[in-house]
C-alpha cells in the first residue's frame, strides 16, 4: 500500500510502498476514507519531542506513518468478537489505550490502510462526510474539550479565541453554540470574517485589545507570547486555557495570576471517545459545518508547506485511495 513515511533525519514525508497491516486480537484496519493534516505533524517533522514530567509521553519513533485524523471503513478485524464493527464507518478517537495514537506511538492514517485498537473506533453517523469525520477527532473535538472541560464555558460567559486557524473557527463556533460572547483574535486580519461567519461579533490583531473587554476565558491556540498577554487581558477569576505549542517556553506574570484569582490550564485532545461522539452528532444535526479542503495524496509535500506558511484557512485533508 501508498503511505506517508517519515523517516529518521527528514524533515518532510516520503510517499512510499510498505506493507498492509493485519489486525492483531482487539485491533482493527481501516480502509482510510481521509486523513487530516495537521500542525503537530509539522512539529514532528521538525523533531519536537512530545514529552514532559508526569505526562503521558508523546514523543514519535522514525520511520513513522504520520495522521493522526483518520477515518475510513472497518474491513478486518483480529478477533471475531469485533465483526460487528466490519463494514461500519468510522473515526478514530482517543481509546482505552493510552500510548496508540495514530501517527505517533502507532502508524497513523496517512496511507491506504490503518490499524488502530477497536476501543478507539467511533461509528460515523449517516450524512457526515468522512472528509469532516476524519478531522472530528482533532481539530473539532480538541477545540469542544478546551470550551467545555478545560474552559467549562458558560452563557454568562465573555471569550477571546487566539489563533483562527481550524481550531480557532472550530472553538469559535463551539463557544458560540453555548450561548457565550465570542471575540476572534490573530495576527492575519484576512482570518477575521471567517471568525464572524462562525459567531465572533468582532476580531482584533492582539488579545490586549480586549483588555476593557471583561473576558472571563480566553482559548489560545498559539501558545508563548499570546498567553503571556491573555493572562494579562482576562478578567479577576478569569481562565486562560492554552492549546497551543508555538513556544517552548513562556513568561507569565504571577502578580497577573495571583492578584486576579485567575487560571492558566492546559489542554491536550480530547478524553476517550464521548467528546468525539458528541462533536459527530452536532455535525449531522448541521451545528458545526468545519471548513475543510481535499489535497492529493501524492502533493502532501506542498501541501504541508502550505500550512507551515499560514496559508491555510480551515483544515485539509487528503484521501489516500483516490
Amino acid at each position: 500500500m501508498r503511505a506517508a513515511v517519515l523517516y529518521p533525519e527528514a524533515s518532510a514525508v516520503r510517499i512510499v510502498d510498505v506493507p498492509e497491516p493485519r489486525p492483531a486480537t482487539g485491533w482493527a484496519v481501516l480502509e482510510v476514507g481521509a486523513a487530516g493534516l495537521c500542525h503537530t505533524d509539522l512539529h514532528v517533522m521538525e523533531g519536537m519531542q512530545f514529552s514532559a514530567k508526569n505526562t503521558v509521553d508523546y514523543t514519535v519513533t522514525r520511520p513513522r506513518i504520520l495522521g493522526h485524523e483518520v477515518a475510513g471503513t472497518v474491513v478486518e478485524v483480529g478477533d471475531p468478537a469485533d465483526d460487528e464493527w466490519l463494514g461500519r464507518r468510522v473515526a478514530i478517537g482517543s481509546g482505552e489505550q493510552r500510548h496508540v495514537t495514530p501517527g505517533m506511538h502507532i502508524d497513523g492514517g496517512l496511507a491506504q490502510f490503518c490499524a488502530v485498537p477497536v476501543t478507539s473506533l467511533v461509528t460515523v453517523p449517516d450524512g457526515v462526510p468522512i472528509e469532516i469525520a476524519a478531522v472530528a477527532p482533532d481539530s473539532i473535538s480538541t477545540a469542544y474539550s478546551a470550551v467545555h472541560q478545560a474552559g467549562a464555558i458558560s452563557a454568562a460567559d465573555r471569550v477571546a479565541v487566539i489563533g483562527l486557524g481550524g481550531l480557532g473557527l472550530s472553538a469559535v463556533r463551539i463557544a458560540g453554540l453555548s450561548g457565550a460572547t465570542v471575540f476572534g483574535v490573530d495576527i492575519d486580519p484576512s482570518r477575521f470574517a471567517a471568525a464572524e461567519a462562525a459567531g465572533a461579533r468582532s476580531c482584533v490583531g492582539d488579545v490586549t485589545e480586549l483588555t476593557d473587554e471583561g473576558l472571563s476565558l480566553v482559548i489560545d491556540f498559539v501558545g508563548g507570547r499570546t498567553t503571556s498577554a491573555a493572562v494579562d487581558a482576562v478578567g479577576v477569576a478569569g481562565r486562560v486555557v492554552l492549546v497551543g505549542l508555538g513556544a517552548s517556553q513562556m513568561t507569565v506574570s504571577p502578580l497577573s495570576l495571583v492578584l486576579g484569582r485567575k487560571s492558566l490550564i492546559g489542554s491536550l485532545g480530547s478524553p476517550k471517545g464521548q467528546v468525539l461522539r458528541k462533536v459527530l452528532d452536532l455535525i449531522a444535526a448541521g451545528q458545526i459545518t468545519p471548513a475543510v479542503e481535499a489535497v492529493p495524496f501524492d502533493e502532501l509535500v506542498s501541501a504541508y508547506d502550505r500550512l507551515r506558511s499560514g496559508k491555510v484557512l480551515g483544515r485539509m485533508v487528503t484521501r489516500p485511495n483516490d
